[in-house]
């Protein structure tokens, strides 16, 4: 009798985004992550948030809750006031995580989907007062919903992160992005995690 060939199983590809925040990020990358419907039975997309902000510490958060060294992962963190990002970006170079950095903060993510903009903002208070002010009424970090009141304007988001890192690279050469006052490549991610899910149609 002849013997059934048992096939390789296939290995569900899993996505960590880690956040060094509670608030934001998290609830904007939730609300994105279910949006994109990832078919489950091909890939999980897990978000995973610490309080302790700073970078190295996020980057060793990480590395616990990622299951396989295969794992995609990304790290999302905020410049603020915290230091030691050249040792966080080169433990993560080691251990095949990717950083995604905002400074002052990932608001500025949010109010690239309203304008253009290289301004230095002091701190994030300042960054969500323009929110509040001029663009979302009732605009607050914790607020519910913020990834769906903003996707409409996703394109022009896109285009203006692209264009402030232009602008860096003008401005500031060969810096390391952690020492641009003004910067986000949270849009790397966006179009990383919607351009795999495309690929998951075909």
């Amino acid at each position: 009798m002849a013997r059934r060939k048992i096939g390789k199983r296939k290995t569900k590809k899993r996505i960590f985004l880690v956040c060094g925040a509670e608030k934001t990020e998290p609830k904007y990358l939730e609300d994105l992550v279910r949006d994109l419907c990832f078919p489950g039975r091909m890939v999980e997309v897990k978000v995973r948030k610490t309080r302790r902000g700073d970078p190295v510490s996020v980057v060793k958060y990480a590395m616990k809750v990622r299951e396989d060294k295969q794992d995609d992962v990304w790290v999302v963190i905020d410049k603020d006031n915290f230091d030691q990002f050249d040792k966080a970006f080169e433990l993560a170079k080691r251990e095949n995580i990717k950083i995604v950095l905002s400074s002052v903060c990932f608001e500025l993510w949010i109010l690239l989907h309203f304008c253009k903009n290289v301004r230095v903002y002091d701190a994030c208070h300042d960054i969500c007062s323009l929110l509040l002010r001029e663009h979302i009424a009732g605009y607050a970090k914790e607020m519910d919903g913020l990834y769906q009141c903003v996707k409409s304007r996703m394109k022009d988001a896109k285009e203006n992160a692209r264009h402030l890192r232009r602008y860096n690279n003008d401005v500031n050469g060969s810096k390391p992005v952690y020492e641009y006052e003004c910067y986000t490549d949270v849009d790397i991610l966006v179009d990383d995690l919607m351009d795999y899910r495309a690929t998951l149609i075909k």
